[in-house]
Formats: C-alpha cells, sequence, structure tokens
C-alpha cells in the first residue's frame, strides 16, 4: 500500500512538469523550497530593463529552442552544478533567474539549490516559470 501511495504522489509531483520531467530530482533531493526565493514576472521585467539579471533557463535544450525568455542561457537542470562556476562568474554581482516550464518551480527551484549550494549569490526562481512568463506578456524569442 505504502508503494502505491509513494508511486501516485511522485507522479503528482513531476506530472506538472511533463516538459522537464526528465531533469527533475525526486522530492526527496530538493531542499526546503523555502531556501530559493520566488520573483514574479514584474519583478524580473524590471531586472531585465536595468540589466541587473542573468536569466538561467533549466528546461531541456528543444524547449529552449520551442521558446525562451529574450537573453536567458540554457543550462538544462542536469548541467547546473558542472557550470555553476561559470554561472557565478557571468552575473557579476547581478541576480540570477532560474525558470522552467513547471507551475510550482520544481525543475528552477531545484536549479537554485545547487546554484546557492555552490555558493552562487541572488538566486531565485521565476513564479510560474515560462508559461506565467508568456501570459504576463514577457518577451520571448526561439
Amino acid at each position: 500500500m505504502s508503494v502505491v501511495l509513494v508511486t501516485v504522489l511522485t507522479a503528482l509531483v513531476i506530472a506538472p512538469c511533463r516538459d522537464d520531467a526528465q531533469t527533475v530530482p525526486p522530492p526527496q533531493a530538493i531542499v526546503d523550497s523555502n531556501t530559493v526565493p520566488r520573483i514574479s514576472t514584474e519583478q524580473l521585467k524590471g531586472l531585465l530593463e536595468t540589466a541587473t539579471a542573468i536569466v538561467i533557463d533549466v528546461r531541456t535544450p528543444e524547449s529552449f529552442a520551442a521558446g525562451h525568455i529574450v537573453g536567458a542561457i540554457n543550462v538544462p537542470l542536469p548541467d547546473v552544478e558542472s557550470r555553476a562556476r561559470e554561472l557565478r562568474d557571468l552575473a557579476r554581482g547581478k541576480a540570477v533567474v532560474a525558470y522552467c516550464s513547471c507551475p510550482d518551480e520544481h525543475a528552477s527551484i531545484a536549479a537554485g539549490v545547487i546554484l546557492i549550494r555552490q555558493g552562487v549569490p541572488g538566486v531565485s526562481a521565476l513564479v510560474g516559470g515560462y508559461p506565467a512568463w508568456v501570459k504576463g506578456g514577457g518577451k520571448t524569442g526561439k
């Protein structure tokens, strides 16, 4: 019974991220979601207008190619840890905002936890991810 319950709960957690399901770590690997601050689409628009943020798309390269936030860098979740130093150097004091396609920011929070553990300051996750950005009229590119 408990195996079935765990399987169902895991499916419910990952299912909303179907696009990112192959890259989302199991729920127990994600540190408390409060570890990574969230940022709204409006806040991100302001940071981008003032060039005070770098944006990291943690989705698959295929999803990135289909559409992404203008100026975003594609760093699929499995590559975040190995590229943390590069991202820290690229940020140089700017905010670092990660996003995915998950309505609850699962993959972007996982990326944020990795980056914070690797010493990258100013990391946050975009609330609602790419779908919220598009819905909010944010600039997108292909």
